[in-house]
């Protein structure tokens, strides 16, 4: 249950990536998480890795994307890169997003919920 949604940068082949970990549970954010940033065209090499801080966030990423001018005109180039977002956290479950879209210009906010391994854990 991801939320994306993008505010405008000013780079013209670099978008930005803001992450909020946060429990299903309680709505609380989770500190420590570990987040990996990956292409879906490339699943195996990790772009960046970096952990939540006490408030579930992560440092805002400078990621790769197409020239914003592919946004501008219809074509056959796709006018966004694809990146999968993994959230790991020890007692709570694995939670991955899939096709997180970064614009260039643009700077993606995903907000992640992710279920606690034990039921009724308040954390």
């Amino acid at each position: 249950r991801p939320e994306l949604f993008a505010s405008v940068t000013s780079s013209d082949t670099e978008g930005l990536l803001d992450v909020n970990v946060t429990s299903e549970v309680n709505n609380r954010p989770i500190d420590g998480a570990q987040v990996q940033i990956t292409r879906d065209s490339d699943p195996e090499q990790i772009i960046e890795q970096t952990t939540t801080n006490s408030l579930g966030q992560i440092p805002e990423l400078t990621l790769p994307a197409p020239p914003v001018d592919y946004s501008m005109e219809p074509g056959a180039n796709k006018p966004y890169e694809e990146y999968t977002i993994t959230i790991t956290a020890p007692g709570f479950e694995p939670f991955r997003v899939s096709g997180a879209e970064i614009f260039s210009r643009q700077t993606a906010h995903s907000k992640c919920f992710t279920s606690s391994h034990f039921a009724g854990n308040q954390r």
